[in-house]
């Protein structure tokens, strides 16, 4: 009893325990905690799905600059700026309705590098040749050439004269016999207005359209427009865009390839020419335009100005050049023998031959020792 009340005095007694028996306090089992519940895991969230995301080109570049190295980096390659043109530039002048004043912008582009060109754009919209009253473009040309002094007229028209034309007071449909006569004929008034002042005329024939009926009125006029520019002698050329916009079949399309190959839109809607169509325009005249221009159409005009130019010598330097002059050779007169005009000796006939050393025993040039 003693012993367990010593025991029992020397553990600290919990608050409001349960009494233990004389048992419990000679015999005191072994303290086992009971093992706790270990906490449950927490479930990781689940990663969301994440969506294909469309990257922009300036981000994708931006990306692909900073993690390749910098010897890999792309230099960033500068703009081309136009040139200054010359106060000498030859002026093509564009004349003709909308589709001609899309064409100028693309001979602009084409002649962008050449100071030496300069196009100038007289188009108006809505004009054409049935229309004369609205606008006359015989009469009109030789107002602007005479105030823009151009080297090369250039005309893209039609699209608008699809309508009755006016014939001796009477109005005749779109390509019957009657209206096909008179429009040949304003055709040629047009022509010789320009041609009549010695300046070349490059005729651009029209684009076909997606109305059938439209298109084959089109195809009617490139007929005449060809035939005009073909009887015209002073430089007169008619150029053919029509394949550049159709497909194998010859039908109608809204894309087709560029300049460069590409497969763009080359037309807006029905009637409409995109950007990169007028340019493809202007790149089919680029060859007749180029031929008439000459050296003026070179990129390098005017680089190199006259104070640039290196002084040409034909003396050595220090020493002045004394020449003999002499009457130049005749290739076709044989009486003048072995002796060249002016010569005043006669060539040597028992000229003595110079000394031959032979070659060594044995080597391949040595003629005598080849068996």
């Amino acid at each position: 009893m003693v012993l367990a009340l010593l025991l029992c005095a020397g553990q600290p007694v919990a608050a409001q325990e349960k009494p233990k028996s004389l048992l419990e306090l000679l015999f005191p089992r072994s303290s086992q905690k009971t093992p706790e519940k270990a906490a449950p895991k927490k479930s990781k969230p689940k990663a969301k799905e994440q969506k294909p995301r469309v990257r922009s080109v300036s981000k994708a570049s931006e990306n692909t600059q900073n993690s390749a190295p910098a010897s890999l980096m792309a230099t960033p390659v500068a703009p081309i700026l136009p040139v200054e043109k010359l106060a000498s530039a030859k002026k093509i002048l564009v004349i003709g309705d909308f589709l001609a004043s899309g064409t100028a912008a693309g001979l602009s582009a084409s002649f962008e590098q050449s100071p030496g060109v300069v196009i100038v754009d007289a188009s108006n919209g809505s004009s054409g040749l049935v229309r004369d009253d609205f606008y006359n473009w015989p009469t009109e040309v030789g107002t602007l050439i005479t105030a823009q002094q151009p080297s090369i007229v250039v005309v893209m028209l039609g699209a608008n004269d699809r309508q009755q034309i006016n014939v001796s007071g009477k109005r005749e449909e779109v390509r019957s016999v009657a209206w096909l006569a008179d429009y040949r004929v304003r055709v040629r008034t047009l022509a010789n207005a320009v041609t009549s002042r010695n300046i070349p005329l490059v005729w651009i024939g029209q684009v076909p359209f997606r109305s059938n009926a439209m298109t084959a009125d089109m195809l009617a006029l490139n007929d005449i427009f060809r035939e005009t520019a073909d009887n015209e002698k002073i430089g007169s050329t008619y150029i053919d865009v029509w394949e550049g916009f159709v497909d194998e079949t010859g039908k109608f399309i809204e894309r087709g390839p560029d300049i460069n190959g590409q497969n763009v839109a080359l037309r807006s809607g029905q009637v409409n020419v995109t950007k990169a169509g007028f340019r493809k325009i202007a790149f089919y005249a680029e060859r007749s335009l180029n031929r008439l221009l000459g050296d003026t159409a070179s990129t390098q005009l005017g680089t190199l100005g006259e104070e640039n130019l290196p002084q040409l010598s034909l003396g050595l330097p220090g020493i002045e050049a004394n020449f003999e002059r002499m009457r130049p050779i005749d290739l076709l007169d044989n009486a003048t023998g072995d002796e060249l005009l002016g010569a005043t000796f006669a060539p040597l006939t028992n000229k003595p031959r110079p000394l031959e050393t032979p070659a060594p025993q044995g080597r391949i040039d040595n003629l005598q020792s080849r068996p």
